[in-house]
This record gives structure tokens, sequence and C-alpha cells, in this order.
């Protein structure tokens, strides 16, 4: 039934975590997707925000064995949700270890502002709206991008014409979930204004001690997301979900403003570019990073996402250096090519990617291979030759993840299809499941995978050259 609701107070939530109790790498960074949102609704609304996880980074509890969560305790979001009471509550659920909290956080938010309109965005609600739906307490979700979507549905609720939900929207109707597939994605990136930073307490997160896998180098230090949209169809990324597969950018110019801005209003010394393909556009990539010198930027930055191999070039290696990067993520994925086109499906050719890395070498650029072992379709052998590559290429560190089914992905429809999924796996295990194996297949195990992920990262990381082995507890410790 349409709803008519004056809003006139919003507020956008990150929700606690949940993570392994024994792993001490806490890492925290500004909430850009929901910056963004509040910088398309402060215009006409009241936004603030409450990042849980940064506001709690010292409060830990245990969740589940061993499991803890991190963030606000329930008494202190309860109290904030008090204290400004909102008409309207937004939760940002950006990857599936949120989603148990982002439900306690609706049931908090039921219980201190009954009459309030209840949204949820993220990956999450994007790739499972009907499991998200299935709680009581969520009156909305937005599928993928939320920008335009959240704001139009907000003034959908104001005039009472939501019986026909804008793009990308969910709710439930008749006791069922009613989903509008997101079907437009915004075309003119630099339309939208850049994301309300000053919402956020960028106080604390510029000078966090750890914002992704490592670093910073420098500090002040922040993120910076400059385009949207992967062409990939790597088989194990849900990314297409939230922002569709073509590429999307800001232009040049609009980039090198927004980072000026957060030289000047934050003192920031350090980037993390947090795009899935920084380098799609050449072109564009270039005279991003030719502007950063010509506007004379002392900034260090990297690419903690990752850098897609195949979008990149000698001559942009040397682009990329001058402008200063430090630091690559780079996504080889497989060191078996066969892996990579025929069961990944990443067009990528190792070949390349070997030369790219000795470029960045050469330059003094800090190289982490990216690699994930495990696929349906992968053997034993293929697993070894993956963990041959990483060692003979190079890399002044490498991390193998295990290929992880989540909802969403191909790789998920590929295990539900087949049969791949471990004897009683559901989705909880992806969240309460950390660094376990949930595939099995003719081929291996899951104790197999898991024990090729160990000698692997012991040989490598830790092979028995003494200066290599501090370089890497070095970096680890960062």
């Amino acid at each position: 039934m349409p709803l008519k609701r004056r809003i006139e107070r919003i507020m956008l939530i990150v929700p606690p975590l949940v993570m392994p109790d024994v792993d001490a790498k806490k890492r925290i960074a500004p909430p850009l997707g929901i910056a963004c949102l509040a910088a398309v609704l402060e215009k006409d609304y009241d936004v603030r925000v409450l990042d849980t996880v940064m506001e709690g980074y010292e409060q830990e509890s245990s969740y589940a064995p061993s499991v803890k969560r991190v963030g606000l305790t329930d008494d202190e979001i309860t109290r904030r949700l008090a204290d400004f009471n909102p008409d309207l509550i937004g939760l940002s659920v950006a990857g599936t270890d949120q989603y148990p909290t982002a439900h306690a956080t609706l049931r908090l938010a039921r219980e201190v502002r009954p009459d309030a309109i209840t949204v949820m965005g993220g990956i999450y609600p994007t790739t499972q709206p009907e499991k998200a739906l299935g709680d009581a307490n969520l009156d909305y979700v937005v599928l993928g991008e939320g920008d335009l979507a959240f704001s139009a549905l907000v003034r959908a609720i104001e005039s009472g014409d939501d019986a026909e939900l804008p793009d990308g929207i969910g709710r439930r109707e008749n006791g069922r979930p009613a989903l509008a597939p997101k079907k437009n994605f915004i075309e003119n990136l630099d339309a939208l204004p850049p994301p309300a930073r000053h919402k956020l307490r960028m106080d604390l997160y510029v000078h966090a001690d750890r914002s992704y896998r490592f670093g910073p180098l420098r500090r002040p230090h922040t993120s910076i997301f400059t385009s949207r949209g992967c062409p990939g169809r790597c088989i194990f990324c849900d990314a297409a979900h939230m922002m569709g597969r073509r590429f999307r950018a800001h232009s040049a110019a609009r980039v090198l403003d927004e980072i000026q801005g957060l030289i000047t209003d934050y003192g920031i010394r350090e980037l993390a570019f947090l795009d899935d393909n920084l380098t799609w556009d050449r072109a564009r990539a270039e005279a991003i990073f030719d502007g950063m010198v010509k506007r004379g930027f002392d900034l260090a930055w990297m690419t903690p996402n990752g850098l897609a191999l195949y979008a990149i070039s000698e001559p942009l290696i040397e682009k990329m250096k001058q402008s200063g990067c430090y630091a690559v993520y780079l996504a080889f994925e497989s060191g078996c090519q066969e892996v990579v086109s025929k069961v990944i499906r990443k067009p990528l050719n190792l070949k390349k990617a070997r030369r790219y890395t000795k470029k960045f070498k050469e330059l003094g650029i800090e190289t982490t291979g990216m690699f994930v072992i495990g696929f349906p379709g992968e053997t034993k052998e293929q697993i070894e030759q993956t963990i041959r590559f990483a060692e003979d290429v190079e890399c002044d560190y490498v991390s193998f993840s295990i290929a992880t089914p989540y909802p969403g992905t191909e790789l998920y429809r590929i295990c539900e299809r087949d049969g791949y999924f471990v004897d009683g796996f559901n989705d909880d295990d992806l969240v309460f499941g950390f660094g376990r194996g949930h595939i099995r297949t003719p081929d291996f195990t899951p104790d197999d995978v898991l024990r090729f992920r160990r000698e692997a990262w012991e040989r490598i990381n830790f092979r028995t050259d003494p200066v290599r082995k501090q370089k890497v507890e070095e970096w680890l410790k960062r």
C-alpha cells in the first residue's frame, strides 16, 4: 500500500562488523557509498551518518564461536537513534559479513522509531533481496547503485506516489517481495555532487592505523572512487550487480578537483584508488596521472582493490610512478592460463602480466599478487601451477584466497547447479566460516585447498631469504 509521509530527518547507518576473533588487523575506511547518498539527499533533508564500526572501533564482543562483533553497542546505537529521531533510516550493507548485524540494527531502529521508514542498500540486499525483505522490520531495499534511486524512493514516499516502484527498489506486497529490477545506471557521473565527506568523522578516518590490507605509508590518508562498472565477467565477482557491467567514469578534471579538495580540506598525503577498473580508459587514466604531476600534488597512492592487468601498458605504469604510485595489487587470480580464460573467464594474458609486474618492480613500486584457488573445473595440478607462477613472478607479497561462492555470482550458480557445495552448506557459512573452503569437486576437497593455501603462503611469503622475510613481516605490521 502506498505511503505518504513527511520526511525531514534521515539517518544513514553503517552497521557493526562480525569477523574472526583471531584477526587483529581491523581495517577502517570512509563509507563512500553512504557519503554519495548523503551528498544527493542533504539539499532537501537533514542527513546524519552513523558509522558504528568507526565510532566503535575499539569495542569488541563475542558474537559466535570464534567470531567477534566490532562496533558500537546496541545501547549506544539506540541512544544515537533516539537523539536524532529520524523519519527514515537507511542501512548500508557493503558485505556478507554485515548482514546479521544489519538485521539486528533494524530491530533496534524499529524499537526506537516504530513509525520510521527503513531502507537497506548494498551488496547483500542487491543479491539477496528476498532474504532481506523477509525481515518485517525492513520496508524497502535499494538494488545496486543507489545515489538517485534512494532519493527517488524518498520523494515517492513523501508524495504517496510509490504504488509503482522506482527503478531498482524492492518492498513487500501482500507479504511477498516485489522488486523493480535495476535497469538504469547514472550515465554522467560528473553531474553528481562530490561525496559528502563533511558528514563523516574524517578526523578519525584519515589517521586510522589500517585502512586496507596494509599501510598507510603516509598520514593523513583517505580513499576515492573515480569510476563505476566492470566489463569483466569473472565468475567469483559480484561487482556488476552493484554498478553494472558498463564502465562509467568521472572526467579526469573532476577527479583532479576532488583530489585537490581532499588536500585542501583534510591535508591528505596518501590516497587509495578503490576503482574496480582505474585504468580501463587509458587516456583518462593518463590524464589523471599527468594532472597529478602538473598540479604538483605531493601524494603517495595505491590500489587496494586490485589493478586489472589487462588494462594497462608500460608507458602508463611510468606515469603511475611519476604521480606517486608506491604500491599496486595485481589481480592475477590464477597462474594457469587455461584457468584464467576458461574457468574464471578473465580477459588476462599471463605473459603480458609477467612483463608488467617486472616493470612495476623496476620502477620500485611494491607489488602484491592476488590469487584465488579452488574453483570448480580447476585441478590440483593447475593449483600447483598457480603456486609456481606466484613464486616465479616474484611479487613483494602474494595473497591466496579460497574461491568463495557468494550469492549472486556465477560461481554460486555453478556450485548450486552441479552440487559442489560441501554437505550442510548454507549462506550463513559465508559469514561464520571464515577461511574455510565451501566447495568440493571431483578434483579436490576443501582440506586440499586449505593445505595448498597454507603451504604456498609459507613457501612464498616466508621463504628462507632473511631479507625478504623481514620485509614481509614489516609489511604485515603496518
